[in-house]
């Protein structure tokens, strides 16, 4: 059929339905305007709502400027803007999807060559001297060790208590090769190291952490925290235990 023919049949359409202008996202709101599809509107806000979507339009009526709400998309400067959102927030997905592929990948950890140490540990451990828990004098140079044990551990706290007491296997199968060690208690009081080690008799010295040496080495005395040394000090493990402190110890004790 002709179209001019079937708009005669059916005759001139209806004019597009106009919307309230309301003060609230409720249809129970006072009704401020009414708002026509070619009604110059701006809208400013999508507000949740319930089962329509409200929306905070700014309508231009008679040259002044009135601050309103519509419900849903009819009015085509609302599906304008909900059609601008969904193109922005595709266009940023894309964007971070992008981003995400083409940036550079972290270099994969070597889980073989883990020694606990952190970015912010010294990287030697300075000589220092100080009495141990029978008075005698000792520091870090005068033990000699092609590989040294520095513990730091707590009289107070039985897990740190044990990291110092599981050296004693280690220490005694490799102590001819060159291995030493020192523990360093956070109680200043020898009496409480004694007491906490009962009888015990662990044959390296126990000193005292009478300068703040856990803190600047980044050991924790609480949980009980072992560094590794070599034979210049340097700082080559951190917190290693059981086999993999044992493996390291042969490793460094193997070199030439």
């Amino acid at each position: 059929m002709n179209p001019l023919a079937l708009i005669l049949l059916l005759g001139p359409m209806p004019p597009a339905a106009a919307q309230s202008l309301r003060g609230g996202c409720e249809t129970q709101d006072a009704e401020i305007a009414q708002v026509t599809p070619t009604s110059t509107v701006q809208v400013t806000s999508a507000l949740a709502g319930g089962e329509q979507t409200c929306y905070q339009v700014v309508l231009t009526l008679e040259g002044k400027e009135v601050t309103g709400y519509v419900l849903g998309e009819a009015l085509p400067a609302v599906a304008a803007f909900v059609q601008k959102r969904e193109t922005e927030a595709a266009a940023s997905f894309e964007g971070q999807a992008l981003w995400e592929h083409s940036r550079p990948k972290p270099a994969p950890e070597n889980k073989g060559s883990a020694t606990g140490l952190t970015a912010s540990q010294p990287a030697t451990f300075e000589d220092f001297a100080a009495r141990d828990t029978a008075g005698n004098r000792v520091s870090l140079s005068g033990t000699g060790g092609r590989v040294t044990l520095v513990t730091f551990w707590s009289p107070k706290s039985p897990g740190s208590v044990h990291e110092l007491v599981s050296l004693m296997p280690l220490m005694n199968s490799h102590r001819s090769s060159g291995l030493r060690a020192i523990g360093i208690s956070a109680d200043p009081n020898p009496d409480h190291v004694i007491e906490a080690l009962d009888d015990i008799t662990l044959n390296w010295p126990q000193i005292p952490d009478r300068s703040g040496l856990a803190a600047k080495y980044g050991a924790n005395s609480k949980t009980g925290t072992t560094l590794v040394l070599d034979a210049a000090h340097h700082i080559v493990a951190a917190g290693l235990s059981g086999a993999e402190l044992e493996k390291k110890v042969r490793e460094l004790l193997s070199e030439p």
